[in-house]
């Protein structure tokens, strides 16, 4: 269709309506460019936003990774304090029993030893 329009204007016409077409064109390939560094600007500071709330959500769970850590920690170094504290309990408890049952077995040969 430009085509068309070009050649029904007289010669001189012609250079001067094709100068205007390439102008206009570059106008518009300008406004293109300048839209499309504003859309990548505005891109790139959403994806850098979006690395720092990455990073921050990623050190913030490692911190607390830690803490659970150190409290599963603690937990564990509790119970097995409690469970050494049990054992030593029925260790003495045992090592009572034993001496009961000696002390028994030492009266009940006394006893049996006794005139009738």
């Amino acid at each position: 269709m430009e085509v068309e329009l070009l050649k029904m204007l007289p010669g001189g016409g012609s250079v001067a309506a094709l100068i205007v077409t390439v102008i206009l064109f570059l106008k518009q390939q300008e406004r293109t460019q300048i839209s499309l560094g504003q859309i990548t600007e505005v891109f790139n500071a959403r994806v850098v936003a979006s690395q720092s709330s990455f990073q921050e959500q990623i050190n913030r769970l490692m911190s607390q990774n830690v803490e659970n850590q150190k409290l599963f920690q603690e937990q564990i170094q509790l119970l097995i304090d409690g469970h050494l504290e049990v054992s030593r309990e029925t260790i003495a408890a045992l090592k009572a029993m034993e001496n009961a049952v000696h002390d028994l077995q030492t009266r009940a040969q006394i006893c049996s030893n006794l005139p009738k």
